[in-house]
């Protein structure tokens, strides 16, 4: 079932954060579990509320993040988007037929899109997801299933985050 990428959280954002950087996961109780293979463990993979992992991904991918001083939401664009010592607005992502443009798609570049979120890691990971599959993504029915049964996993002693 498609889905718009600007509307995922918990484990289904989760699980296309993985996707979107080629990490393995699985299922696991009410969570989704990182597979090292070389060490045989699977630990807890949770970047849209641990920033051990989320905050690596933002860094990696230079994801630029804003809190909306007003309504108090966070927002997040690719610092690519921003341009360089010029003015570039945060504009919403809309789409059309699978062409991304802005608010005002006159006035700024196509490639700038904003993911909204009520924290800076949901909105960064919206944004991550984005740049990789676009405004909507697919996502198995299992997944979908595993993320409905909102069991509340372990800490995640790895990164020290309740996941």
């Amino acid at each position: 079932m498609e889905h718009r990428v600007e509307s995922l959280d918990g484990l289904v954002l989760d699980w296309a954060v993985a996707q979107a950087g080629g990490v393995d996961v699985v299922l696991g109780e009410g969570c989704l579990l990182q597979v090292y293979a070389a060490q045989r463990e699977k630990k807890v993979y949770a970047p849209s509320s641990c920033w051990g992992l989320g905050g690596q991904i933002i860094e990696d991918q230079a994801i630029a993040i804003r809190r909306h001083p007003s309504t108090g939401s966070w927002y997040a664009m690719m610092s690519e988007d921003l341009g360089s010592f010029e003015h570039a607005a945060w504009v919403k992502m809309t789409a059309s037929g699978g062409e991304r443009y802005g608010t005002l798609s006159y006035q700024v570049h196509k490639r700038q899109q904003r993911f909204d979120g009520p924290t800076p890691l949901v909105a960064a990971m919206r944004c991550f997801v984005a740049s990789k599959f676009g405004s909507e993504l697919h996502i198995p029915s299992a997944v979908l299933l595993h993320a409905l049964l909102k069991v509340t996993p372990a800490p995640c002693p790895s990164h020290g985050c309740a996941s």
